[in-house]
């Protein structure tokens, strides 16, 4: 049995603005570094053998913060970044509906092939990111591993763990540095949800102030 701890980057001023990120490189801002930070101090009885992160930098850094003080390489994968979104990267959802009402309903459809102009399908999403998860799987077996990436590329893994099919995108809250793990069986069957989106780690940040 393999251990998935995964774990959502920290926030940016994007997040905060609520606009579309996609596979821009947006970095991390003040609050996103305390968050790792604090995921880091959370984990930190933690054994980690392994750790995967997308290669954008919010991801990146993340990961480094997580992992401060810990001798363990981070390998980083283009294939876990986030749904290419394409024209819609920076806007708000309210922008986008406003250039096409019926665009978001689109994209959030079961089994959905539609493809933000210029961006990527959730099908696309789904292959990438489960080949990556595969990879992990059979190189990995036995070890606890930390996968720092992207809503939606985390989502696709826990629906499949799990063995469901559902579009990841707009369902299952996971918040910025939050915490979910699961056990992946060694012969690719049906794993365990142990932790959902586990946030507890970032009460007492002082949106005023800092670090409260």
């Amino acid at each position: 049995m393999t251990k998935l701890i995964l774990v959502r980057h920290g926030e940016t001023v994007w997040n905060a603005a609520r606009r579309f990120q996609g596979q821009s490189d947006i970095e991390l801002s003040e609050k996103g570094r305390w968050q790792a930070r604090r995921t880091a101090e959370h984990l930190a009885n933690e054994p980690i053998d392994v750790v995967y992160a997308s290669d954008l930098v919010r991801c990146r850094v993340t990961a480094q913060l997580v992992m401060q003080g810990r001798n363990v390489e981070i390998s980083t994968r283009p294939d876990l970044r986030e749904l290419n979104f394409g024209g819609w990267e920076g806007l708000t959802q309210e922008e986008i509906t406003q250039r096409d009402p019926a665009a978001l309903d689109k994209l959030r459809q079961e089994n959905s092939t539609f493809r933000p102009p210029g961006g990527e399908t959730i099908p696309e999403l789904q292959a990438r990111v489960l080949g990556v998860l595969e990879h992990i799987r059979e190189t990995n077996a036995g070890q606890t591993v930390l996968i720092v990436a992207h809503i939606n590329p985390l989502r696709t893994m826990v629906y499949h763990v799990i063995g469901t099919n559902t579009n990841p995108t707009f369902r299952m809250p996971l918040g910025n540095c939050s915490i979910t793990m699961l056990n992946v069986r060694d012969d690719g069957q049906r794993g365990n949800l142990l932790l959902l989106n586990d946030t507890c780690h970032l009460n007492g940040y002082d949106e005023n102030r800092g670090l409260n």
